[in-house]
Formats: C-alpha cells, structure tokens, sequence
C-alpha cells in the first residue's frame, strides 16, 4: 500500500468495528499499527455504521469514507410458493401448527453465538404456542440438549447447506441472532430480512445499527445480557400479530443493502479517481 501510494489509487475495504472488545495494550498496539496502515489509503469503503466509526477511530478521514454496503443476493431469500410448502411440510414434521410463534435461531452452536443462554431465555417467555427452531451443529449441541431438557417446544436441525437456507428461514417467524461478539456485521440477517422476517439482534453484531429499526422491523437487545434478552422475546410474543408487518418492513429495509448498489460505488471510486 505504502508503495502504490500517490502512484495509483489505493481502495480498501474491510468490516471491522470497535464492538469486539481488547485489552488496553492490545488496543492500542493495534491502533498505533492501524492508524499507520490507513496513512496509505485514498477510499475506504465502509460496510455500515459500526464500520465507519470504526475508519473514524483510526483516524481516517471522513473525505475517504464511502458507504458500500454489505449485501447478500436478496432475491435468493425473496417468499416462494415453493420455499413456503417445503417450510410447511417441515414444520408439521416438527409438530408445529399453522399460526403458531416460532424463533429462529441458525449459526454454529458456540459460545460466541450464546445458544444456550437462547434456550434458557426462551423457557422464561410466557407464551402458550411459542416455538423455538434451533439449527446448526457445533462443540455446544450436548449442553444445548441439555438446557432444553424434554421441552416439547425446542426443536434442534443439523446443519443445513447453504441452498436450503432460503427454505429454512421460511420456518420461522422472527429470526434471532443473540451473538456475544465479535459479529462484524451478521450476513445471516440480511438473509432473515430478505425473506420477510423480524429480527431479535445483539447490539454486538455490527448490522444492528443499519438493518435493525428498533421497535419496527425488529428489536435491539444489550448482548451477554438474558434479561434484556427474555423482555424483547416476549415482548415479541405479545406482538405476534404485527410479525407480518414488521417482516414487510425488513424486506423493504434490506432492499437497500444489494450487489448492484455495491458495484456503483466502486465504479463511482475508480472513475473519480482517474
């Protein structure tokens, strides 16, 4: 970088953000090195907020900062008749009726992700027809079967390849990503949004300060914390007939966050850089 500076234009684009949390000595050795790095860019480009405080920490400045989203293929995750009768057929497979509540949880069973603190949480959500679909494999499934003992309602699925994913999100009503960090962004989210969903996430996950609307298209709750986690789940079940909407808002929030807008931005770079 320090050798094309001032002889071609240098861009740099990562998602770090200042969510994850270090030793003093360990922060500082990594911002003296960064603030060096950065000396050497013309553009970053930042994925979202988190991100762009981040760039500001290290003493970028904000005429270098451009916004280029993270993006997933939303019309992959788009509601399909198909998606909808797979979903349906798994559902009844796991004893789940027609219009009733279901959490979605999908990512590696680890400690990161905070699993077992999601199952204990959702034992203490009052409500009589709530369901929670937990999917993926990891070093944590044994005391994840553990914290969810016989309940009748906590349903486990391995792993699912990423081509069955657009189906699975389908089965829930409301995704939830309770990770403890660090979560740069959180990619699985856009996902829950682009099939229509509300999301429960972290305020350690950096896609919460972008594609979550507190309260709207969903709820920001304080990470590592179980009883902020326990009051927006139920608060989520007191307001099950608004998921839909809240689902409607999602779809339109994610909408934004797409390859193509990603794509202008670095053609807009390039070109007022020659």
């Amino acid at each position: 970088m320090r050798h094309f500076k001032n002889k071609i234009p240098v861009i740099f684009r990562g998602d770090s953000t200042l969510l994850d949390q270090h030793s003093f000595i360990m922060h500082w050795a990594r911002t003296i090195l960064l603030r060096w790095v950065y000396r050497y860019i013309d553009v970053a480009l930042y994925v979202g907020e988190a991100n762009k405080n981040y760039f500001i920490a290290n003493k970028v400045p904000s005429k270098k900062l451009v916004h280029a989203p993270h993006a997933i293929d939303n019309e992959r995750f788009f509601v399909k008749d198909e998606y909808l009768l797979k979903a349906a057929g798994m559902k009844e497979s796991l004893g789940i009726k027609d219009g009733e509540l279901v959490y979605l949880f999908a990512a590696k069973f680890e400690r990161k992700k905070y699993p077992v603190k999601l199952i204990e949480a959702f034992i203490q959500v009052k409500h009589p027809n709530a369901h929670l679909v937990m999917i993926g494999d990891g070093t944590l499934e044994n005391d994840m079967r553990l914290a969810a003992g016989n309940h009748p309602r906590i349903h486990f699925l391995p792993f699912q390849n990423q081509s069955v994913m657009p189906v699975i999100y389908h089965l829930g009503d409301v995704f939830v990503l309770p990770s403890l960090g660090p979560e740069t962004w959180g990619l699985a989210v856009n996902e829950a949004m682009a099939a229509g969903k509300a999301v429960l996430v972290s305020n350690t996950c950096g896609c919460a300060f972008n594609l979550v609307k507190h309260g709207y298209n969903g709820y920001i709750f304080k990470s590592g914390d179980i009883t902020d986690l326990v009051h927006h789940m139920q608060l989520v079940a007191d307001q099950s007939d608004q998921l839909k909407i809240m689902g409607t808002r999602s779809l339109e929030i994610v909408q934004a966050y797409n390859f193509t807008s990603i794509c202008e931005v670095i053609e807009n770079v390039v070109n007022d850089a020659r």
